[in-house]
């Protein structure tokens, strides 16, 4: 369904550069609803790069600041809790098979030392590792 809506996305987003002309020649108005319409299509392309629906690989993860680790591969990042400054490591097992990983998130310093949970959710797609990485609030290098 997201190729779907991509290219509605990118057909509504495409109005303003195909009608333009023809609008100023006739004297034509926008309405609201065109309005609206090009302007959720322009959002929803900013929020779904083309590669959302792409596999992980490991060449993605190091650009993103995975760093290897044996099988494994580690994304360092800090959140401030009050005084206290922790680090986490989210962490993707065997990835010569990222499809079948398991992600972990560990905290490694702060009174939540050694505490690891298994992640809810396992990305599968570069779309769905944004997301999981905006919602931890974590920025990364691309």
């Amino acid at each position: 369904m997201s190729d779907e809506l991509r290219e509605a996305a990118e057909r509504l987003a495409s109005i303003v550069p195909r009608y333009s002309e023809l609008w100023k020649a006739t004297g034509a108005k926008w309405t609201q609803e065109d309005k609206d319409l090009w302007l959720c299509a322009g959002a929803y392309l900013a929020e779904h790069p083309t590669d959302d629906g792409s596999e992980l690989t490991e060449g993605y993860l190091k650009s993103l600041g995975f760093e290897r680790d044996g099988f494994s591969m580690r994304l360092r990042f800090s959140k401030a809790y009050g005084d206290d400054i922790c680090t986490f490591e989210l962490v993707v097992s065997d990835v010569p098979n990222l499809l079948d990983s398991t992600w972990e998130m560990w905290a490694t310093s702060c009174e939540l030392s050694r505490e690891g949970s298994l992640l809810p959710c396992e990305p599968k797609s570069r779309g769905e590792l944004r997301l999981l990485l905006k919602s931890l609030g974590v920025e990364v290098k691309s």
